[in-house]
């Protein structure tokens, strides 16, 4: 199922179920060895939400979210309601393997900002080897509108981290392995860095 559709799909499944509140909690289902990137789920489903109206218009009202995927049968996903408060709490599934952050936050379109924010994170991780294995990711992002807008390009400059997906083509500047991120937490900050990024890998 395409993009447009799966977020036609959810908007069918949440019409009528308006107010979802300040967080959201999501879990996907994927056939197994199905490579589709956590943060293109999220985005799908949450803006399916918002167009039956569980969510406001642009997304404002959402301040915390956090998602997850695994492979299962049949494929699928659960959106839930939850308090935002209730999902900062939660701690990250492991240690942290790298801590970053930056003062400007990278927006679609604004390429020297992305590649100011790759830079950064691969000054922070050096010359270590890439990770391997499933990822989990918490990012605070010091937004008014919408998380999921600069949410691709933060996760876009993981290269370092994670290596580069052999998909990508070579034209491609930014196209690293993020879709081994199987955990992922978003978080709205009041104050502090425009963006803050830490990551590890899930134990077992």
């Amino acid at each position: 199922m395409g993009t447009p559709a799966w977020r036609a799909a959810v908007a069918a499944a949440a019409a009528g179920n308006a107010g979802m509140g300040d967080g959201a909690l999501l879990a996907f289902r994927l056939p197994a060895g199905r490579w589709v990137d956590l943060d293109t789920l999220v985005v799908a489903t949450l803006s399916g939400a918002r167009d039956a109206g569980a969510l406001a218009p642009g997304l404002r009202g959402l301040d915390a979210l956090l998602a997850t995927k695994g492979a299962g049968d049949p494929p699928g996903a659960e959106l839930r309601g939850v308090r935002a408060a209730s999902l900062r709490r939660r701690r990250v599934p492991g240690p942290a393997a790298v801590a970053v952050s930056s003062d400007r936050l990278p927006r679609p379109g604004q390429r020297s900002h992305k590649l100011a924010w790759r830079d950064a994170i691969s000054t922070a991780w050096g010359d270590r080897p890439v990770l391997d294995g499933d990822v989990w990711t918490d990012v605070a992002l010091r937004v008014d509108g919408s998380l999921l807008g600069p949410l691709e390009v933060v996760l876009d400059a993981l290269e370092p981290v994670l290596g580069r997906d052999p998909r990508g083509r070579q034209w491609q500047a930014f196209f690293p392995n993020d879709h081994r991120v199987v955990w992922l937490r978003v978080l709205r900050a009041a104050v502090g860095p425009a963006v803050r990024l830490r990551l590890g890998t899930l134990p077992g």
